[in-house]
């Protein structure tokens, strides 16, 4: 009893440098938790024979009605609407793992798990996250991170449709903008296109995990208000205003400028 549910949560990948989060739908059943292909282009696949579900600590998000997926190499955060519906999502899942245990379901659909270097050698609950997609288009990438909040537009002077990327600082920038941030050297700003250059993982990862929205928080956090971006269309004043954002940090707080240069 209690192994099948349904419904929308939040879901994050937690990292080293913050995390992004989608609303997904996801299911239970069958011993697994599944969360098909949506807007976001995530498709996940969690064998629950395999995982470790309890509530997140307050050190884990500072979200409220948090629950996390552990394993020896990823922590997937899930968020659900209320307190109520929290327990119920853990219950079930643990539920479902217990079942999957003592019955002894297949894993054959998961022979693709391949542990880390780090994973330990006694029997521990982990999972693994299966990306069902086939290798992706240029295309399909740059619309996946176009969806993710804030990179819809240039993360410097709003131009809709960015389609380059500076994959150090983790943000997507127009093409105008995009000579600007070369001439900063690549010790600052580290540019490549989205449609023309082949996408690293780690380019990609850096990407998801920073995004325009989180960039602006620290390199735009002391902007003045009522800035007008539209003074940006002119080269000299984009110029001025990217060199000043990044080289001098000049529109960030002391103290994130001294985390970013330490």
């Amino acid at each position: 009893q209690g192994r099948h549910k349904s419904g929308y949560l939040m879901f994050s990948e937690q990292r080293t440098f913050g995390s992004t989060w989608i609303r997904l739908y996801f299911t239970v059943k069958r011993g697994r938790l599944e969360a098909p292909e949506n807007k976001a282009r995530v498709r996940i696949s969690l064998n629950l024979k395999l995982c470790n579900v309890k509530q997140a600590l307050p050190s884990d998000s500072e979200r409220n009605f948090c629950f996390k997926i552990t394993s020896p190499n990823r922590i997937l955060l899930l968020q659900a609407e209320h307190s109520t519906a929290l327990q119920e999502w853990v219950d079930t899942l643990n539920n479902a793992i217990t079942f999957a245990i003592h019955h002894q379901q297949s894993v054959s659909d998961i022979e693709h798990f391949s542990p880390g270097p780090e994973s330990p050698t006694t029997e521990q609950p982990s999972f693994e996250l299966e990306i069902k997609d086939k290798p992706r288009s240029t295309a399909s990438i740059l619309r996946d991170l176009q969806n993710i909040e804030g990179n819809e537009v240039c993360v410097d002077c709003k131009a809709g449709n960015p389609k380059w990327a500076s994959v150090n600082l983790g943000v997507l920038i127009c093409i105008d903008c995009s000579g600007v941030h070369r001439s900063l050297g690549v010790h600052v700003s580290q540019v490549r296109s989205l449609t023309l250059d082949k996408m690293k993982p780690e380019w990609e990862e850096r990407l998801r995990e920073i995004g325009n929205t989180k960039s602006n928080l620290v390199y735009e956090e002391n902007l003045p208000p009522g800035f007008n971006r539209g003074t940006l269309k002119k080269d000299e004043a984009r110029f001025q205003f990217i060199q000043e954002k990044y080289k001098e940090m000049k529109y960030s707080s002391s103290a994130n400028k001294n985390r970013i240069e330490a």
